[in-house]
């Protein structure tokens, strides 16, 4: 009688051990298991020779272009720059009708605007070079670039100089102004694209690696994401079918959408999921499409249009991509004026009437204020705030 009870008893404790085991492990699989994905995404389509605007939460709302692409921007007004072989190509982001074609000469692979003044065109070559035109592609100035790489995207960072990758090499480089290396990483595979993050590190998509790579400033790998371990046993990366990491965007909670080529020409729209969402940690899948292949065939870059305005520039200079507020004319009677961040003591600008750009987006940077008879209004993120004396 005894026997029995406790081997009642310890039935009783164990089999609902195991069935809480049971549920918080399907729990946590099924919290972090990628969802659908649900942006509004512009994206180049190398196979069909087409880029697409598509609702993906939507996607009857959608518009296509026949045109040959790699490269994509939003330049402000509600365009699009898409870079093709000889220049590039302007359309309406809205309705994707054609604006204007620019030609710059041949080898285009990548095309940026760092304002509405100029153009930067990354051309194939030995040597590769990044040619910067004004807006009827006359050549401004030319940088020959110290690398005999077949570049793809080019991105600048910054501080003034040139993230290019050496698709065929495993090395990504940063030239500067002038195409003298000044700091390189071998990351691995044929590296498609890189950004600069604020904290120095450096983004890259390896290509033929299929990973997503963060190497810190002393050149060293910090992180890679998928490794093979992440990939052994996943059925999302058997469905997936990572082939080639091309183009990709940081979002602004620090997420990275990328795009997975899957083959040249037609009829690819099958294979694999060609959007994927990875965690900004780079530890997990956060969402994917699975493409319609009726529309799409094999994708190589993407926009995601969520958050950012079309009315302006959007640049990823500083990592995410982001409006550029253009500069505004200040005209006060009153003066600038500029201290260091833990103080308050000021030093005069003597400038009462001028545009006052600094940093890349134009707008008063962190560190000046205003002097008003209330006042001082220190600029934090763009954003004016009183300080009372």
């Amino acid at each position: 009688m005894g026997m029995a009870c406790v081997k009642n008893r310890c039935c009783s404790t164990v089999i609902p051990v195991v069935i809480s085991l049971f549920f918080m492990s399907w729990q946590e699989c099924f919290a972090q298991s990628p969802s659908q994905m649900k942006f509004k995404v512009i994206v180049a389509d190398e196979g069909n020779g087409k880029v697409h605007y598509i609702d993906l939460s939507n996607p009857s709302d959608r518009w296509s272009i026949s045109t040959a692409n790699r490269d994509l921007q939003l330049i402000g007004s509600d365009r699009l720059m898409v870079s093709v072989g000889d220049g590039y190509s302007e359309y309406n982001v809205k309705t994707g009708d054609f604006i204007k074609k620019v030609t710059t000469g041949g080898g285009v692979q990548s095309v940026f605007r760092l304002s509405d003044k100029s153009t930067f065109v990354g051309t194939d070559g030995n040597p590769a070079s990044i040619k910067e035109v004004d807006s009827t592609g006359h050549q401004i100035r030319k940088i020959n670039l110290a690398v005999n790489a077949s570049l793809r995207i080019v991105r600048p960072t910054m501080t003034g100089t040139f993230l290019v990758g050496n698709n065929s090499a495993g090395f990504m480089y940063e030239c500067d102004s002038l195409g003298a290396i000044k700091w390189q990483t071998e990351a691995g595979g044929s590296p498609y694209m890189a950004l600069r993050l604020p904290n120095g590190n450096t983004l890259v998509s390896t290509g033929y690696g299929v990973q997503m790579v963060l190497v810190g400033k002393d050149r060293n790998i910090i992180k890679r994401f998928p490794t093979q371990a992440d990939r052994n046993g996943s059925d999302f990366w058997d469905k997936a079918q990572p082939n080639f990491f091309a183009g990709f965007q940081i979002l602004k909670n620090g997420n990275i959408v990328v795009s997975n080529w899957v083959g040249h020409g037609g009829g690819n729209g099958w294979k694999g999921y060609q959007l994927i969402e990875i965690d900004s940690s780079l530890t997990r899948v956060v969402s994917y499409w699975k493409q319609d292949a009726s529309i799409v065939s094999s994708l190589h870059g993407v926009l995601v249009l969520d958050s950012l305005n079309t009315e302006y520039l959007n640049s990823d200079a500083d990592g995410i991509l982001a409006p550029v507020i253009p500069p505004v004319k200040a005209c006060y009677n009153d003066k600038y004026s500029r201290f260091p961040s833990a103080s308050l003591k000021r030093t005069a600008i003597q400038n009462e009437c001028c545009n006052r750009i600094f940093g890349l987006d134009g707008r008063l940077t962190a560190g000046f204020s205003r002097y008003h008879t209330s006042g001082f209004y220190v600029s934090k993120n763009g954003i004016f705030n009183e300080v009372r004396n």
